[in-house]
């Protein structure tokens, strides 16, 4: 009886090793539709990379984003692009110059912002616009409110047209070995959740801070994550003794799920929601969107093997993400469909540019509960900042 179990472990291991090395190393699965179908099993798994998008039309192209139409709408506007420097915002800011778009991207230091303009610069074409670079870290809120203060000053004679809420991080390491491994770090200049922080509370401030100066049909995109299908069993925290009571372990390490990360990014899509509903469907023209890039061969895969645990990052970092992850710049390009659509509003997207809709994020009462949660943590820098831009006919003129 043993042997015959064993035998047929055996051939169990042997089907299911044949199984995987036709996923990873034949075209089969793809030509089949086995991740297309995948993909209508669960909304995570829409556009994650590009062998789920076989046989599916892309909502939208870069031949669409490189037109003379687009170029016509975008040549002149102004953008800010946080954590502009490297990986998705870097492919933000790269497409957004090279069609006549004046950009800003804000780095935490001189060297990340001067390495990244060069790069920039070096590679536009002949509809390039301007590029700018200054300093904000968005693990603290006086740097963001800093930030805030030297861009009105700086940046007067024009009204902001798009806000690319880009800056974030994954997976970071407890500082103090004696750390209650459950609990996510904290800011050092705050003492809050680093990755809500960071990805964004932050980011709450800094429209806050920038809303007076927004052009009447402003797009706000945040660079999102299908993460935040996974997270805490109450989804996102609305007071601090949740935020910072550890009463679940914010990381998982063995099914590579970072809780607190998944909070973060699904705190975006429902931020998104409420500003919608704030701002209403009928009095405001301004857009707010969220957007996962897909699985993109970026250096935050780097970061994360670094700092992390999770089981075959060898596998993941030399095998799966060279061959089958998005390749940049394709993981902007939905943020960049953000940017150049304005009937979206208060949505959601996969790669490329296809609506999705997390379940999680629909509550109207979590969406309030979050900004009123939001505007407590950063109430003491929302001190109005003093200036003016010029009205978008005034800058016509």
């Amino acid at each position: 009886m043993i042997s015959k179990m064993l035998k047929l472990g055996a051939v169990l291991v042997a089907l299911v090793s044949i199984w995987l090395g036709m996923c990873f190393y034949t075209t089969i699965p793809v030509k089949m539709g086995f991740y297309r179908f995948l993909s209508t099993l669960n909304p995570v798994l829409i556009g994650i990379m590009p062998i789920f998008l076989e046989g599916v039309p892309w909502g939208y192209t870069w031949e669409e984003y490189y037109s003379p139409e687009t170029l016509q709408l975008l040549k002149g506007q102004r953008a800010i692009v946080t954590g502009g420097n490297s990986g998705i915002g870097f492919d933000l800011a790269m497409a957004l110059f090279n069609n006549g778009v004046d950009v800003t991207i804000t780095c935490r230091s001189e060297l990340k912002c001067a390495t990244a303009k060069q790069a920039i610069e070096a590679e536009g074409g002949l509809n390039k616009g301007r590029l700018f670079t200054m300093l904000m870290d968005t693990s603290s809120f006086a740097s963001v409110r800093s930030f805030c203060e030297n861009y009105v000053t700086t940046f007067s004679d024009h009204p902001i047209d798009m806000l690319f809420f880009n800056a974030g991080t994954n997976f970071i390491k407890l500082k103090n070995p004696e750390d209650n491994p459950d609990c996510a770090p904290k800011t050092a200049a705050d003492g809050i959740d680093y990755l809500f922080q960071v990805n964004y509370l932050s980011h709450h401030l800094m429209y806050r801070l920038l809303e007076p100066f927004l052009a009447p049909n402003a797009r706000i995109v945040h660079t999102s994550s299908a993460s935040a299908f996974s997270t805490f069993s109450y989804k996102v925290a609305t007071d601090l003794e949740t935020l910072h009571g550890c009463s679940e372990p914010y990381l998982k390490s063995f099914t590579m799920e970072n809780l607190s990360y998944g909070q973060s990014k699904l705190a975006q899509d429902l931020w998104c929601k409420a500003l919608t509903r704030k701002l209403g469907l009928v009095n405001s023209n301004i857009s707010a969107n969220a957007f996962h890039p897909g699985l993109v061969n970026t250096a935050i895969f780097e970061k994360i093997t670094a700092v992390s645990d999770i089981p075959n990052q060898a596998f993941m970092q030399d095998t799966i993400i060279p061959k089958y992850a998005w390749q940049s710049p394709d993981g902007a390009l939905t943020g960049l469909f953000l940017a150049t659509h304005f009937d979206s509003r208060g949505k959601y997207y996969h790669p490329q540019a296809i609506e999705v809709v997390n379940e999680l994020a629909v509550d109207e009462s979590l969406q309030d509960k979050l900004w009123d949660f939001s505007e407590e943590l950063v109430q003491d820098y929302l001190t109005p900042i003093r200036g003016s831009v010029k009205a978008e006919n005034e800058v016509a003129e």
